[in-house]
């Protein structure tokens, strides 16, 4: 492929969609690849639009049967009513919960509500960014994770690390504006069958999502009762030198390079089917 404008040409092989959020890593991006054939990493368009819309993602998980914490979509929510809302809460789980704009990451408009007096501010400021939110039950967790890379359905899985939030929640703040705001452990201190099942619903995850390339996955641990709930698929995780991704992969004997170099040529193999594909049907 070769881009032109008045005084240069360059040409492209391959891709990189390193635009976080909407419009980067929802399936547009995605979809302008494939439209113009320009074979790109990671997942393809509808596993990218599902896992970017949390409540779209949950109800996959959901009907695979991996755990997860209790939840309900809010639509509208400016036009919600609290007191309805409010009872539902009270009705489904209680409080503790935590308000999501459905189309968003990196915790932005993520709220945590202690009860009803909070709920009209989270609304508000969430609201800003979906019409669609996620009200989800709040307990008291461990913050694990773990990459996974390969194509639909062969994947291979790092080993669990730990996100230690020195925040109330894992916010916008505790990840980007305060450096103490987290500890980060490439080896969490947990079970090896608590890990291997956590490599298990990873790959099962992904595989619901029909996810290609590579992605982190996030999970929960109660800290009270040792369940393990799956809260997301990140399908365009951070790949700096001091990312989880990479990170993780190095830990189990994947250089960045090694990684890197097989996220291209799973890439080129999802372009070169999907276009075999599309002939048949022409």
């Amino acid at each position: 492929m070769t881009l032109r404008s008045a005084t240069n040409a360059v040409v492209l092989d391959f891709a990189f969609p390193i635009i976080h959020g909407p419009a980067g890593e929802d399936g547009s991006l995605q979809g302008y690849f494939e439209v113009v054939g320009l074979p790109y990493a990671g997942t393809g368009v509808a596993s990218s639009a599902v896992c970017m819309d949390k409540a779209l993602m949950r109800a996959l998980f959901a009907v695979n049967e991996i755990p997860q914490v209790k939840y309900f979509v809010i639509q509208n929510p400016r036009t919600v009513n609290l007191r309805e809302l409010d009872e539902r809460i009270g009705r489904e789980f209680g409080y503790p919960v935590f308000i999501k704009p459905c189309n968003m990451g990196s915790s932005v408009g993520v709220h945590k509500v202690k009860d009803k007096s909070g709920l009209a501010a989270a609304l508000a400021d969430a609201g800003r960014f979906d019409d669609h939110l996620l009200c989800e039950q709040g307990i008291s967790v461990r913050e694990l994770e773990i990459a996974v890379a390969g194509n639909f359905p062969h994947y291979i899985t790092s080993g669990v690390g730990e996100i230690k939030v020195n925040h109330e929640f894992y916010s916008y703040e505790a990840k980007y504006l305060d450096p103490k705001g987290a500890d980060l452990f490439l080896k969490a201190p947990i079970a090896a069958e608590t890990e291997r099942e956590i490599q298990t619903l990873a790959a099962k995850a992904f595989s619901a999502v029909r996810g290609d390339g590579f992605a982190r996955i996030d999970f929960f641990l109660d800290k009270d009762s040792g369940k393990l709930y799956l809260n997301e698929i990140n399908t365009l995780p951070g790949f700096t030198p001091i990312s989880m991704f990479p990170q993780l992969f190095k830990a189990a004997g994947e250089s960045g390079a090694a990684i890197t170099r097989k996220i291209i040529e799973w890439g080129a193999e999802r372009c070169a089917r999907l276009d075999a594909l599309r002939a048949s049907a022409r």
